[in-house]
């Protein structure tokens, strides 16, 4: 499945409702079969219109400047994001770090992410099969942060997670 280019505005009640997907997988991967639906459910819309890559940079900027200030982010850190999503934060995170790595549990998050951010050599997205980071060992990571993703998912997953 590969995400297209659709701007047709959306509203946010045609996506978030049950019959959008029974998993967190399934409903992350139908929320972001285009790439105005992924925009839509990572970061909601603008006057209730679309957004677009402009807006992605800037909603993205602040968040990163935080993150990145709170976690003294450097040149020598290998940096994971969880819930990487459309790539918004991880954009401005990857240039302060030696190596940036975002997953998610939707592949489309992480193709639309992947055109947004794939010509950075320290930048590697991953989608995940399931909840939680069983691909990576124990200290892989110098810093690990997620943003706004915990609150989408049931509190016994969080752990696998954590």
């Amino acid at each position: 499945m590969t995400v297209a280019e659709d701007r047709t505005p959306r509203r946010p009640e045609e996506l978030f409702k049950p019959e959008t997907g029974r998993t967190y997988k399934e409903f992350w991967e139908k929320v972001a079969e285009t790439r105005e639906g992924a925009y839509l459910g990572v970061a909601g819309t603008l006057f209730d219109q679309p957004l677009d890559d402009e807006d992605m940079d800037i909603d993205g900027e602040a968040v990163a400047q935080v993150i990145g200030d709170t976690l003294a982010v450097g040149p020598e850190h290998k940096v994971l994001e969880i819930g990487v999503g459309v790539g918004r934060i991880a954009q401005h995170i990857a240039p302060r770090c030696g190596e940036f790595h975002g997953v998610d549990i939707a592949q489309n998050m992480i193709d639309v992410a992947n055109k947004r951010l794939g010509d950075r050599g320290n930048v590697h997205l991953k989608a995940l099969e399931r909840t939680g980071l069983e691909p990576y060992a124990d200290g892989t990571f110098d810093r690990v942060y997620c943003q706004i993703v915990m609150i989408h998912i049931d509190r016994e997953d969080v752990y696998q997670y954590i």
